[in-house]
């Protein structure tokens, strides 16, 4: 009996040194394709496109601003385009920041500014807040919300009290008139008191004076008779002559001369 032997079979390994056979990229026939699985079947679609049901063909997406939709849904956006964001799971709107100003304005940006204001309002002079645009007649001045005109001074909006001065109240509407004779009659009035006032005051000060004048002269006059009476002998009591000495008398003569100083 002979056994036979096997003929050697190659190795599996026999070619693992050799190089592998390069590998080419299919040419995309498929418009709006990034990335093909063959000549006629797309694997990625391009931005603002996505996967047809067919799965080889792309679509255009039917959500606005839409950069990329759901792989073979068209009305579901996965990313949005500068500006959007998604909304509600598939569509897209435009990214909303806090505005400084939420009541009048519908549209800031990242700062606060606001870039678009809400119906009555217009933008101010440094284009970032926003003025209520209503124009009102004096007296009045926009509400609150800038949908109308309410009154804040009755006086100035129908002139009630006519040639008369009007007084407004402690509301918008409430008001008095005061007559402009009555007005000139306490303004006399009150003119004359302050004149009296000045001539008593002035009467004060004059009178003041006269009295400091008398009490000057009354001095004097005693240090002079003092001086006198010195002067005289001590020894010869004939020469020596008796003085007034009355002071009602000496009064009297000190008012005289300061009457003639004055």
């Amino acid at each position: 009996m002979f056994t036979s032997t096997p003929s050697p079979t190659p190795s599996s390994t026999h070619f693992s040194s050799s190089s592998p056979s390069p590998s080419f990229s299919p040419i995309c026939t498929v418009s709006n394709c990034d990335n093909c699985q063959n000549s006629f079947c797309c694997k990625t679609c391009s931005f603002g496109s996505y996967l047809n049901p067919d799965g080889c063909t792309c679509g255009p997406c039917r959500v606005s601003n839409c950069l990329r939709c759901e792989l073979l849904n068209s009305s579901c956006c996965t990313e949005c385009g500068s500006g959007y964001e998604l909304v509600n799971g598939c569509q897209c709107g435009a990214i909303t920041y806090p505005c400084t100003q939420p009541v009048v304005c519908e549209k800031c940006d990242a700062t606060g500014c606001c870039q678009t204001c809400s119906s009555g309002y217009s933008m101010s002079a440094n284009n970032c807040l926003c003025r209520c645009s209503l124009s009102c007649d004096r007296g009045y001045t926009p509400s609150a919300n800038c949908t109308s005109c309410v009154l804040t001074n009755i006086c100035e909006a129908s002139n009630p009290c006519g040639t008369a001065d009007c007084s407004l109240g402690s509301q918008p509407h409430q008001y008095t008139c005061y007559c402009a004779a009555n007005r000139s009659n306490t303004q006399s009035q009150s003119l004359s008191a302050s004149i009296i006032a000045v001539i008593t005051v002035l009467s004060l000060i004059i009178a003041v004076c006269i009295a400091l004048i008398v009490v000057l002269v009354v001095v004097v006059i005693n240090n002079k008779k003092q001086k006198q009476q010195l002067q005289q002998p001590s020894h010869d009591y004939d020469v020596i002559r008796p003085t007034t000495s009355d002071p009602v008398t000496q009064t009297n003569q000190a008012y005289q001369v300061g009457r003639q100083l004055l």
